[in-house]
């Protein structure tokens, strides 16, 4: 069963979801529960909330769930350094297995940058 690890609640209804599913390694679990809570204090301008799902009792695998109230806002998170920081800390975790934006707003060219990442 899927659990909500950590949540983060702002305002708004979110139009434009951003999902990132990894993967952590068995010996970063407590690192990686522990760490959690830092990222209460980073919230990028305009973010919604930021979820994490998992189930660590069956899986290594997780799901972050960032929600944003267009995709203005998320076009530019995507390009920024504190983009690029978590995707580097979940990286140093385990395998990043996909990144992808979801929404019915989402222009063609965020959706089209919805790929597996190696």
């Amino acid at each position: 069963m899927a659990m909500r690890l950590q949540s983060w609640q702002f305002t708004m209804a979110p139009q434009c979801l951003l999902e990132i599913h990894f993967e952590v390694k068995r010996e970063r679990h407590r690192e990686f529960t522990q760490s959690l809570e830092s990222f209460r204090a980073v919230r990028a301008p305009g973010q919604l909330s930021v979820s994490v799902y998992g189930d660590n009792s069956a899986t290594d695998q997780y799901f972050w769930v960032e929600e944003w109230p267009d995709d203005h806002f998320l076009e530019s998170y995507v390009v920024s350094d504190g983009f690029r920081a978590v995707l580097g800390y979940l990286r140093t975790l385990g395998p990043l297995i996909s990144c992808r934006i979801v929404g019915p707003d989402v222009p063609e060219k965020l959706r089209n940058s919805n790929r597996r990442i190696h």
